[in-house]
Formats: C-alpha cells, structure tokens, sequence
C-alpha cells in the first residue's frame, strides 16, 4: 500500500455499532464517495465497480437526493482496479431517472466540469 493509500486507511468505518439506534428496521448507515457544492448546488456521485450493486437502501437514498431541489446524484461505473483509483470509468448513472450514458474519463472530467460551470453562474 502506497502512502498515498494510506491516507484513505482511517477513512473506513465500521456502521455495525450503529444499527440498533433504528429499531427493527432495514435501515443501514451508508457513504457517499464523492460530493462537492458551489453556491448552493450539490453534486454527488457515488462510485461503484462494473457488476456490484448500489444496495436497496443507498439507491433510495440517491433517488431522494436528486429530487431535491439544488443536488446533481451520479452512480459512475468503473472497471476493477486497485482501490481509490478506478482505471477506466464505463457508465454514468443520472438520477431520478436512472438515465445511463456510457462515458470514458475524460467523458467524465467533462460531466463535472459541465456541472461546475452551471453551479458556478448561479
């Protein structure tokens, strides 16, 4: 592991403990990858590996996010690689309407620049 890694290492957490603060529900604690907001717009985009599943309660979690008013929700697709650094990304997931769009880096470099430059007129 780089040291590069290493930062990432502590950044991990453990949800279990927290479970029982919800009854008898399904409800479980989950993470967003990635989000970032300019002048009152949100972007998050959650990161998964091409074949893994967003989880039942994650994906409701986005699709309520993005009805909101003011948040961009993104699953982006990559291939497996080493962790934290997605080689070569392959879809791009836009929520509510679950719209996919196939999409390289570069692609995606140019989502959230698109993004950042209507976040940053308002």
């Amino acid at each position: 592991m780089s040291e590069k890694d290493n930062i990432y290492k502590d950044q991990w957490h453990d949800y279990k403990q927290f479970i029982s603060c919800f009854g008898t529900t399904k409800i479980m604690p989950t993470d967003i990858d990635f989000c970032v907001e300019r002048n009152g717009k949100f972007l998050i985009i959650e990161f998964k590996t091409v074949g893994k599943p967003i989880s039942v309660g994650q994906d409701i979690l986005l699709k309520k996010l993005s009805m909101l008013p003011n948040f961009s929700v993104w699953c982006v697709h990559h291939e497996k690689t080493v962790i934290h650094h997605p080689k070569e990304y392959v879809d791009i997931c836009i929520y509510p309407n679950k719209k996919y769009i196939p999409i390289n880096t570069g692609a995606l470099l140019q989502f959230i620049h698109s993004w950042f430059k209507k976040a940053d007129e308002s």
